[in-house]
């Protein structure tokens, strides 16, 4: 089943899109456009980068609707893992899950834990920084309160007064410990969401995976947070948290405290479905004034499997490429080349550069297949093609210790020159 672009007349704001629309011609294009000039240049209705919301959120509709419930009722788990290889559009689904929660009621930050988070003392300072942003939102009272408190703490007066009223501060530092912190400022928290009119608060935390405990430097810091969401989460849990990473957070949690499992409800997030890549890829064309050959969008489709970042990326580098509006499966194979080349620089090189010389006995088939791609006279190895594949032990390894996909399947090798026997060397990585 195929899908059928929608067009508007020139000059005309695009109409609402309707429900998609199949059909069986497989070799026409989408859709007819109204005629351009050929020095306008058209806009690229896709989006590849980091964390960046494609124009059509293809594929996640079942997602949104379990968050809804999550922040409508009580769930059976009050926090939610959101794990997935990079490029699967983790953070473009926590911010969509802020925002619907936002229109719930709640109130909710977002926030990217970085390297120094490791730390207990560093985790323990955000974690108040963002609850004290949340308690403004909840309360000006608290707002101004939060003011004056931290006004005394830097000036240290031996007494505040505020019209009639007036008391003595005491100035008492703040627990050593950062796992005390961290219950005492989620307790905060807890306690000026019950005093509001809100639904809830609700942190959401990317790259989360970082969080793992160091025993060898006595770092805790996925301990420590872990032991202050369980405190106040005892009864009706007002505060919630959502935890976004790569794959290894469940197993971080898990090391970290035993109870995380029914904590945390894990939710995997993956490639999307083949109907859905279709629509990723043709909704967005439809409100633009080009179009893809159907034979062009089922290339793109199969050669990524579904992969959202790479959906993005080939619809944009093609755009680019083209110079006209009408994309039809020659010019997409005559721009395909360049195209995985430049995917091959941007996306693969740094990870290949950084296990070139692994020691671990999975990467045997990993070293056979590089020196096989160069025998074929590739300057470095080439992605896995029609007319090759590699070793499942060196595709798996690559994908797990990245946290990045192995090779598009429409990758060919850049030199593919033929042997005695009619055949392309790279034929002998069957072997590997």
């Amino acid at each position: 089943m195929w899908l059928q672009q929608v067009r508007t007349t020139a000059g005309e704001a695009p109409a609402a899109l309707p429900g998609p629309i199949r059909q069986m011609n497989e070799d026409t294009a989408m859709a007819e456009v109204a005629p351009t000039k050929p020095t306008e240049q058209l806009a690229n209705p896709f989006r590849p980068g980091n964390g960046v919301r494609p124009p059509f959120l293809a594929g996640r509709d079942g997602l949104l609707a379990e968050f809804d419930a999550f922040v409508a009722e009580q769930p059976l788990h009050p926090n939610t893992t959101l794990t997935g290889l990079r490029g699967t559009g983790k953070t473009v689904l926590l911010a969509e899950f802020a925002a619907h929660a936002e229109q719930a009621g709640w109130v909710t930050l977002h926030r990217e834990v970085g390297e120094r988070h490791r730390d207990d003392g560093r985790l323990a300072d955000a974690l108040e920084e963002d609850v004290d942003a949340l308690r403004r939102r909840l309360s000006p009272l608290a707002a101004v309160g939060q003011a004056v408190e931290e006004g005394a703490r830097y000036l240290r007066p031996r007494r505040l007064t505020v019209g009639e009223l007036g008391y003595e501060p005491a100035y008492e530092g703040r627990a050593a410990e950062a796992a005390d912190r961290m219950r005492a400022a989620l307790s905060g928290l807890d306690a000026a969401v019950r005093d509001s009119e809100r639904a809830g608060a609700l942190l959401l935390y990317d790259e989360a995976h970082l969080l793992a405990d160091d025993r060898s430097r006595e770092r805790y810091p996925l301990s420590g947070l872990l032991a202050a969401i369980g405190s106040v989460q005892k009864g009706e849990p007002k505060v919630r948290v959502i935890l976004s990473g790569l794959p290894m957070l469940s197993l971080n949690l898990k090391r970290a405290r035993t109870y995380a499992e029914r904590m945390f409800r894990h939710v995997v997030v993956g490639n999307l479905a083949r109907s859905d890549a279709w629509d990723a890829l043709a909704i967005p064309l439809a409100a633009s004034h080009r179009s893809f050959a159907l034979s062009v969008v089922g290339e793109i489709v199969e050669g990524t499997a579904g992969y959202p970042y790479f959906l993005q990326f080939f619809g944009a580098y093609v755009c680019r490429s083209v110079a006209s509006p009408d994309v039809s499966l020659d010019a997409y194979r005559a721009v395909e080349p360049a195209l995985l080349h430049e995917l091959d620089l941007a996306f693969f090189e740094d990870r290949f550069e950084v296990r070139r010389r692994p020691s671990s006995g999975c990467w045997k088939p990993w070293r056979a297949w590089r020196a096989a791609s160069r025998s074929a006279g590739c300057t470095r190895p080439c992605l896995r093609s029609r007319d090759s594949t590699f070793s499942s032990a060196a595709s798996s390894s690559v994908g797990s210790s990245t946290g990045r996909p192995a090779a598009p399947t429409t990758s060919r090798c850049r030199s593919s020159a033929p042997t005695s026997d009619g055949e392309p060397k790279l034929r002998k990585l069957r072997d590997l």
